[in-house]
C-alpha cells in the first residue's frame, strides 16, 4: 500500500507484513475513508483501494478538532504572488480550453485566500503543470488508481503538478472522462501546502469526487496558512524556515541508511570566505534564484540581492554533496547536478542523497577529469559544459542528459572573447549569459556570440559591495572585452574630477 498506511520497510522492500501491522493499516485506512471499521479487507475497503485518487500519501496525523491538514511552516510559499505555467498539455482537450480551466482553478483559490496567482507563459514558474505518463521525471510511476500527484512548496520539485496523460480528461460540462478542473483544484491545494482531508465534501479528499468548488475545510486550511483576502500577509517575503529548500517532500521510497554507505562530507571552514578575496567555485540558476558556491558555503540571491541568513553551509541544503564543487547545473525538470573532479552528484525528487557517479555515466570520455563550468543556455535550452579550452553540448529536454553529436568543440571557435579554464558560467535573473574567471564577469551577447564590448565587470559587485577593492588590482583592466588600460582608466578618472570641479565654478 503506497499511500502511507504500511511502512516502507514492510510494503516497499518486499518483506512480509505481520498480521497485527496489516490489521492496523487496514483499520487506519477505514477510519480515514470513513467506512465501517473491521480491520479486514472487506468489500467496502476493496472498493476504496481501487477507487481513482491522488497519488500522494494520505495524511494520518491531525488534531481532533479539525479535519484538514497543512504541511506547516516548511511547506508553504513565502511570497504573496505565485506564478504558474502549463508546460506539457493533454490532447484530450483543446489548448485554449485547458488554459481557461487552469485560470479558473487558480481564481477559485485566490478568491478565498490572501494569495495572488499570475500566469507565466515565457519563463519558468513557481507552479508547473505537466501531463505525463508512466515513469517520468524521476518520480514513482502512476498506479492503476492514481490520477495525478503534486509536490509541496520547498521540495526540489516544489510546485510541480503531474497529470496521468494515459487517462481521458474532459472539460467542466463534458462527459466520458475525468473532470480536469476538479483534479486540478485538488493538486493546486498540495502545491500550496495542503494535505489530504477525510472530509468527503472537501476538494482535498484523497479520492476523486468530481467537485468543482472548495469545501469549508479547504477554506479554513488555506486561510490558516496565508490568511483571508485583504489580510496582512502572514509570512515575510524573504524570511521563513530555510531547512526545506532542496529537500524532497514526496511519497517516494527511501532506502534505509543502514543499507548504503554514503560519503562523509568534509566539514570545511567554520567562517564564510570573503567573496572579494576568494574566487567563486560555481554559480547556478536553481528555480529562479542564483546560488553561489565557495568552499563549503553557499549564497542564495534573488532580485533583491543576497537572501537573509546567507551565506550558509552547503550541508544545510544538500547534506551529501562534497565541498569545493567545480560546477552546478539545474536543467529545470527537478534534478540538480553537482560536479567535482571526475564525479557528479545528481539530486532529485526521490532522494537528497547521492554517492556520486563517474563523468563517464554522462557520456564524457575517460580523459575528462574535471568540469570547469556548466549552465543551461536560455537561447536554446541546451546544457553546456566547459572543460579547459573545449565545450560540450547536451540535450536537457528529457530527464537524462544526452550528449549531442560532433562535440567537443573549441571555445574560441564559437564563444568569441570567452576565456578558457573558466571558474563559472551562469544565466542571470534577467536571462543574460555571464562567464566568470578570476573575479572577472564577462557579459555575453547571445545574438552576436561574443563578449559585450566594455561589458566586463567585477564579479559579484552588485551583491557583495567589494568592487573598489578589486578595481585597485592593475590586472583587472587588461582583459578581453574591456578595451581600456589602467592608464586610460586613470586618465578618465582625472578628467571626470576636473569637469566636475569646472562646473562647480560656473
Amino acid at each position: 500500500m503506497r499511500y502511507g498506511y504500511l511502512s516502507q520497510s514492510n510494503a516497499e522492500l518486499g518483506q512480509s507484513v505481520p498480521k497485527r501491522t496489516y490489521y492496523e493499516a487496514i483499520t487506519e485506512l477505514q477510519k480515514f475513508a470513513r467506512i465501517k471499521v473491521t480491520g479486514e479487507l472487506d468489500e467496502d475497503t476493496a472498493k476504496i483501494i481501487s477507487k481513482p485518487r491522488c497519488g500522494r500519501k494520505d495524511v494520518r496525523k491531525r488534531t481532533r478538532h479539525r479535519r484538514y491538514d497543512v504541511v506547516g511552516k516548511v511547506g508553504r510559499w513565502r511570497k504573496k504572488v505565485i506564478t504558474y505555467r502549463l508546460v506539457h498539455h493533454t490532447q484530450d482537450i483543446s489548448l485554449d480550453a485547458q488554459l481557461n480551466i487552469i485560470r479558473n482553478a487558480f481564481a477559485v483559490w485566490q478568491n478565498i485566500s490572501n494569495l495572488m496567482f499570475k500566469e507565466n507563459t515565457i519563463e519558468w514558474a513557481d507552479i508547473v503543470i505537466k501531463f505525463v505518463a508512466g515513469q517520468h521525471s524521476q518520480c514513482i510511476p502512476f498506479s492503476e488508481s492514481d490520477l495525478a500527484h503534486a509536490f509541496y512548496p520547498g521540495s526540489v520539485k516544489g510546485g510541480e503538478i503531474h497529470f496521468d496523460d494515459d487517462r481521458i480528461w474532459v472539460g467542466n460540462d463534458e462527459k466520458g472522462g475525468l473532470n480536469l478542473k476538479s483534479v486540478l483544484l485538488h493538486e493546486i491545494g498540495h502545491t500550496l501546502g495542503l494535505g489530504h482531508s477525510n472530509d468527503p465534501g472537501s476538494i482535498m479528499s484523497a479520492w476523486y469526487t468530481g467537485l468543482e468548488v472548495l469545501g469549508e475545510t479547504d477554506i479554513k486550511a488555506i486561510q490558516s496558512l496565508y490568511g483571508k483576502p485583504g489580510d496582512p500577509f502572514p509570512i515575510e517575503e524573504n524570511g521563513g524556515d530555510e531547512e526545506s529548500y532542496g529537500k524532497t517532500v514526496t511519497a517516494s521510497t527511501r532506502v534505509p541508511s543502514d543499507k548504503v554507505t554514503w560519503p562523509v562530507v568534509e566539514s570545511g571552514t567554520t567562517e564564510p570566505p570573503d567573496p572579494c578575496q576568494k574566487a567563486v567555485d560555481a554559480v547556478g540558476l536553481i528555480r529562479n534564484e542564483l546560488w553561489l558556491f565557495i568552499e563549503n558555503w553557499c549564497w542564495r540571491i534573488d532580485r533583491n540581492g543576497v537572501r537573509p541568513n546567507f551565506p550558509m553551509k552547503i550541508e544545510r541544503f544538500w547534506r551529501y554533496i562534497p565541498n569545493n564543487i567545480d560546477a552546478v547545473l539545474s536543467p529545470g525538470h527537478g534534478d540538480i547536478y553537482f560536479f567535482k573532479g571526475h564525479k557528479f552528484w545528481r539530486i532529485n525528487s526521490n532522494s537528497d542523497r547521492s554517492d556520486g557517479e563517474p563523468l563517464t555515466n554522462l557520456a564524457f570520455p575517460s580523459f575528462v577529469r574535471k568540469i570547469d563550468a556548466a549552465f543551461i543556455w536560455s537561447y536554446n535550452e541546451k546544457a553546456y559544459f566547459f572543460t579547459g579550452n573545449t565545450y560540450w553540448r547536451f540535450d536537457a529536454s528529457t530527464d537524462d542528459l544526452k550528449l549531442d553529436e560532433h562535440y567537443p568543440r573549441l571555445i574560441k571557435d564559437v564563444w568569441q572573447d570567452v576565456p578558457t579554464n573558466l571558474d563559472a558560467v551562469y544565466t542571470d535573473l534577467y536571462g543574460k549569459t555571464h562567464f566568470v574567471k578570476d573575479f572577472h564577469d564577462y557579459l555575453f551577447r547571445d545574438p552576436f556570440m561574443r563578449v559585450k564590448r566594455n561589458g566586463t565587470r567585477v564579479f559579484g559587485s552588485n551583491w557583495f559591495q567589494c568592487r573598489k577593492r578589486i578595481l585597485l588590482r592593475s590586472d583587472f583592466f587588461n582583459i578581453p572585452g574591456n578595451n581600456a588600460t589602467l592608464n586610460e582608466m586613470h586618465f578618465f578618472t582625472f578628467l571626470s574630477i576636473f569637469l566636475y570641479q569646472f562646473f562647480l565654478l560656473f
